[in-house]
């Protein structure tokens, strides 16, 4: 189940004397803490990644300002995709989510969608953490999974957590966490986590199970490698890998999804608001404006009948106050 790198098997297989305890107590303390530092360094950030899944190639470019993402993707020619688009983008913002797509390059962007309800912005969120998650929130992530929920989770439950001590490959400390969770509204059942202190708490590598039935289930794993700490705190996803392997009654039932990911550039404080507008990608924003609430129609032919009602009414009364006005006997 589980993929380790040469630093993890390293630790997990020397010496025990290396090891030492974590209490759980202290690691959520220090992991609250690091999520504060994340959540404040990826308030204005923007990456362009190299990507590469098991059957086409992509540029990603991702951008992130307060509770706002844009994801565009750029796909190279000779992929599955091309003969639909070779451009993809998504926007989701508190307010809205929108869709667009480029069947060519150089042709302009066309609105595919467009929603302001809630629900849908929550749902676009969820089915963009893959491209998202993965890689521009790989530091706090576990494939699509946001670490922090996963331990708010009321079933999850760590059962073994261990500080390893530097070693020859690597130059800092480690801590190494199983869980398993117990929960019928999530899929995922147990799972390894090995996370960077020095790099405030980076997942490096991971591995979970994720169960369909009890004999159908999918296993993800990932290596994450990451620059630096950066001037604000964080760290920036520099390569990974990323697996997904489906089981049925023990045997794999097609061949390992493989994605990969390289970090071409990134800054800080380049995103603009602009940049969650249609009028940034040669569109007219008019369809951003929060529609008016619809007015019953019930409600609106009652307002009508009882309008013409009263009309009719004052109607009849002037008639019959001209009707006696011009009576032989007034004449």
């Amino acid at each position: 189940m589980a993929i380790f790198s040469k630093t993890a098997l390293g630790q997990t297989n020397g010496n025990a004397n290396s090891r030492s305890i974590i209490s759980e107590r202290e690691f959520r303390n220090q992991y609250a803490n690091a999520v504060k530092k994340f959540k404040s360094g990826y308030q204005n950030v923007e990456c362009h990644f190299d990507c590469s899944y098991s059957k086409y190639k992509l540029q990603a470019h991702l951008l992130a300002k307060d509770d706002s993402v844009v994801g565009i993707m750029n796909y190279a020619k000779a992929t599955p995709l091309q003969g639909q688009y070779c451009s993809n983008l998504f926007c989701i913002t508190p307010n809205y989510v929108f869709h667009l797509d480029k069947t060519k390059p150089g042709a302009p962007y066309l609105l595919s969608s467009i929603s302001h309800d809630k629900k849908q912005v929550i749902r676009a969120r969820a089915i963009t953490a893959r491209d998202l998650d993965i890689y521009l929130f790989a530091a706090s992530s576990m494939f699509e999974v946001s670490v922090e929920t996963m331990l708010e989770m009321p079933s999850f439950k760590i059962e073994k957590i261990e500080r390893y001590a530097p070693t020859e490959d690597e130059a800092e400390e480690v801590v190494s966490l199983y869980f398993s969770m117990n929960d019928d509204t999530w899929i995922l059942t147990k799972g390894h986590l090995v996370f960077a202190p020095y790099l405030n708490w980076a997942v490096l590598e991971y591995n979970c199970r994720c169960n369909f039935t009890n004999n159908n289930y999918v296993i993800y794993s990932g290596l994450n490698n990451f620059t630096p700490l950066q001037k604000n705190g964080v760290p920036i996803l520099k390569y990974a890998e990323h697996k997904e392997i489906h089981y049925e009654d023990e045997k794999i039932l097609s061949p390992a999804s493989n994605y990969s990911v390289k970090l071409l550039n990134f800054s800080f404080g380049t995103v603009d608001d602009s940049d969650f507008l249609l009028s940034n990608y040669g569109l007219p924003d008019s369809p951003l404006a929060a529609p008016r609430p619809a007015t019953n129609n019930l409600m609106q032919w009652f307002l009508i009948g009882n309008g013409i009602l009263l009309a009719l009414i004052v109607f009849s009364i002037i008639l019959q106050r001209f009707r006696t006005v011009r009576s032989p006997e007034n004449l």
